[in-house]
């Protein structure tokens, strides 16, 4: 059955002509930390605001397009002939605009914008958000000799067999919440909930247009879904563009059901460097009954590309309405010459655009200046786009920020963006953003009349938003002396120990005053080793050990007594440092034991009689410690857990007049320490037989 799919045709058509990149978020955004919607790009992140709520539409607009083929600059030419400036339609300019451009491209628009939402924290639990949405969403590859009708109708061959366009209207639902859980680790996720409205979609397995003598032939075949509010009567056209219309209430309606999960955290290694990830629009779309729709044509068409530039120009200028109107007969023609199958109905299933924004940032003088890079990556079916983004912020106070970034996409100024979130003391917060700001301008003459265009961009992103917020720091006005009875005393944060964080959201706001400065996020000490001792009260602030001890290890006293019994097996040769074999066991043994106990301390002190000159019997001393140290960590004894020191005749234990005293005197001791709370070391010393 033949029928008429011009309305289709004409649909496609504006997809292609609104589309032109796959769309993102606003990437400025990521720097303006004060912006309460900044919580799209992460879950984790957390507004300044204990409040915030987005007026309908305006509270939160955004709106994406572009293309990854060709800027404006791209269509104009230097006519060689002449030498003046000339557009792509002319056809002294046909051949340049087909060197350059791609065979293949992909374009998409995206549009998003607030129903109602809002978010609140809860002091010492974390934020929440809820959030409702419509959000439009258009994506599509183009052959380049989609284009040909209009740049060059006497192309012998035009195919246009990997044309592709998908769109989808649906609303969002979701719940977000995001918990700090210490100084340098934030979580976050949101569930959502997709009410889909309306979906469209086209591809073609073969489609290709052949002129000859005045005439095309085209051929080829595809296939059309629609789902949702998307009439396939209006498609097929038996019934008329009024009466669709009239039906628009269905959009009203839900058509299809879905999901999608978001996923984030940040991570701060030091006060003044943080690292972000999130996963976002992880998810599908459902719809129950898709209309799917064959398309075939064969057929010969007369008079299709017929005309030539020049009958378009009148009096040096470039008549738009003539050439329209010539194109809009062709793609009738086209429309006319394809047949539509019957629409069957099945289910459809496709998943969402997921995204990857990672970033890395870095503050300084209190956060007042920021730089950051920035890395945006969105996954459809198999294609993937990556944006990276380097930005600077100056956020002077909670209440004002302001941004500028630069993309990295095709190696012109017009990359640059700039944002600017600005409260008011009224509690309004105004934010605008936007990336891909036209930077240089072209004059153009259309129909006698002379405008504007952005010469250098194929990227708009778009961000505005109008929020009340509560809870926004502001700065106290300074006042006269003899005003301040007239004066309402605008509400300071108190900070009752002085440690820096408002008691607010202070959660140890009793820290003793010798703590100031060694505090993280929420106001409590520092336990740098994490084992529930804070700082200022661990005598061992990098090494965990038990609150019993100040936070020190505790040397059991099963340990020292195994090393007493093994250290007495110990032998050296006469005035020598060299040990025994027979001593290897009981090395051996205390070499284990130190390695399973990796926090001691342990310094290896050696001692002689007093016989011998005292030169000879330092050198002893200290050669023998050594001996003991150099011979455990060959046994795996880490050598950062081992000192020596030698003490000759100095510290004798006996009587250096007798043969026994002597022989006492002629020993090796460890000093063990993280024993004793109150720092002492205990010297555990124990006789070594010295032959």
């Amino acid at each position: 059955m033949k029928k008429s799919i011009s309305n289709f045709l004409i649909l496609l058509a504006v997809c292609m002509c609104t589309v032109s990149v796959q769309a993102q978020n606003v990437n400025t955004l990521y720097f303006l930390e004060n912006a309460p919607m900044r919580h799209t790009i992460n879950p984790a992140f957390q507004p300044v605001s204990d409040f915030y709520l987005p007026l309908p539409v305006i509270g939160f607009f955004s709106a994406s397009t572009g293309n990854d083929a060709f800027m404006l600059k791209d269509l104009y030419f230097n006519d060689p002939t002449s030498g003046n400036k000339i557009g792509a339609l002319h056809p002294n300019a046909q051949s340049q605009v087909w060197g350059q451009m791609p065979d293949f491209f992909r374009a998409g628009t995206e549009i998003q914008f607030n129903l109602l939402s809002w978010g609140w924290r809860i002091r010492d639990f974390g934020y929440f958000h809820v959030n409702s949405s419509e959000r439009i969403e258009v994506q599509g590859g183009l052959p380049n000799h989609l284009f040909g009708q209009m740049l060059n109708p006497g192309m012998e061959n035009m195919d246009l067999s990997r044309l592709t366009a998908i769109g989808n209207v649906y609303s969002e639902l979701a719940l977000g919440y995001s918990h700090i859980i210490n100084e340098k680790w934030t979580i976050g996720a949101k569930l959502k909930v997709l009410f889909g409205h309306a979906h469209a979609s086209a591809n073609f397995d073969a489609l290709n247009l052949q002129h000859a003598q005045g005439n095309a032939t085209l051929q080829g075949n595809g296939q059309m879904i629609v789902a949702g509010a998307m009439d396939p009567q209006w498609i097929n056209g038996e019934i008329s563009t009024k009466e669709h219309l009239n039906t628009l209430w269905k959009y009203l309606v839900p058509s299809g059901y879905g999901g999608a999960f978001d996923f984030g955290f940040t991570y701060k290694p030091i006060k003044q460097l943080q690292l972000s990830a999130a996963v976002t629009d992880l998810g599908f779309m459902r719809w129950n009954k898709a209309n799917y729709i064959s398309l075939t044509a064969d057929t010969t068409l007369a008079g299709v590309g017929e005309y030539k530039y020049e009958n378009y120009v009148q009096e040096g200028v470039f008549n738009t309405d003539s050439m329209l109107n010539s194109v809009d007969r062709n793609f009738n023609n086209l429309a006319n010459s394809m047949e539509l199958g019957d629409p069957k109905q099945n289910p459809l299933t496709h998943m969402m655009t997921a995204k990857l924004n990672i970033g890395l940032d870095a503050n300084f003088w209190d956060n007042k200046v920021g730089v950051g890079v920035y890395s945006h990556t969105r996954f459809y079916n198999s294609y993937v786009t990556e944006e990276i983004t380097l930005g600077a912020a100056l956020r002077p106070c909670n209440w004002f920020n302001l941004a500028a970034s630069y993309s990295f996409i095709n190696g012109h100024w017009s990359n640059l963006g700039a944002a600017i979130s600005l409260a008011t003391y009224d509690g309004i917060m105004f934010t605008v953003a936007a990336d891909y700001i036209p930077l240089s301008y072209a004059k153009a003459t259309f129909d006698d009349k002379t405008i504007s265009l952005p010469y250098k961009s194929n990227k708009l992103n778009v961000l505005v938003g109008v929020t009340i917020v509560t809870g926004t720091n502001r700065p106290r006005q300074k006042v006269k002396a003899e005003d301040i009875d007239n004066v309402a005393i605008a509400p300071v944060f108190v900070d009752s120990d002085n440690d820096g964080i408002a008691d607010e959201f202070d959660k140890c706001p009793d820290t003793p005053a010798e703590v100031q400065g060694q505090v993280d996020s929420v106001g409590c000490p520092l336990d740098t080793d994490a084992d529930g001792v804070a700082n200022y009260e661990d005598i061992c602030p990098d090494t965990p050990g038990e609150k019993s001890n100040k936070g020190c290890p505790i040397v059991i006293n099963e340990v020292r007594n195994m090393i007493q019994k093994k250290m007495v097996g110990i032998e050296f040769d006469f005035a020598k440092a060299d040990i025994r074999p027979e001593s290897y066991s009981y090395l051996n043994q205390i070499a284990q034991t130190f390695i399973a106990n990796p926090s001691y301390k342990i310094e290896i002190q050696g001692h002689t009689s007093s016989e011998g000159t005292y030169p000879f019997n330092m050198k002893l001393s200290n050669q023998r410690a050594e001996a003991v140290r150099n011979y455990l960590i060959k046994r795996g004894v880490p050598a950062s857990m081992l000192t020596t020191k030698g003490f000759g005749p100095n510290n004798p234990i006996g009587d250096n007049a007798t043969l026994e005293g002597r022989k006492r005197n002629r020993r090796v001791e460890f000093d063990i320490t993280y024993e004793e709370v109150t720092r002492e070391s205990v010297n555990d010393r124990v006789e070594t037989s010295i032959k």
